[in-house]
């Protein structure tokens, strides 16, 4: 089972981020989803979602970094691009 799991990782090596328009569409994604987690743990008021903002906000800024990562190994370079949601 171990083996199958393996063999099928190798074979497929990042394909959702192959061109670099695609990476940066995901990259910019994940930075609004990061400022509306922000905008809804601002508000809210009950123990239990905040705790679910901060426990999103932590998975999303490892997305972020992961994707970060895979921008600067494939030499990956864009002007720096702006939350089009606070206009």
């Amino acid at each position: 089972m171990m083996e199958t799991a393996q063999s099928c990782l190798q074979d497929v090596e990042n394909p959702r981020f192959s061109g670099q328009d695609v990476l940066l569409q995901e990259i910019r994604e994940v930075n609004r989803q990061i400022h509306c987690n922000n905008a809804w743990f601002q508000l809210e008021s009950n123990g239990d979602l905040i705790e679910s903002c901060i426990y999103q906000d932590q998975a999303l800024r490892a997305r972020y970094r992961y994707l970060l990562g895979i921008a600067k190994q494939q030499g990956v370079c864009a002007p720096p691009f702006s939350d089009d949601s606070k206009l």
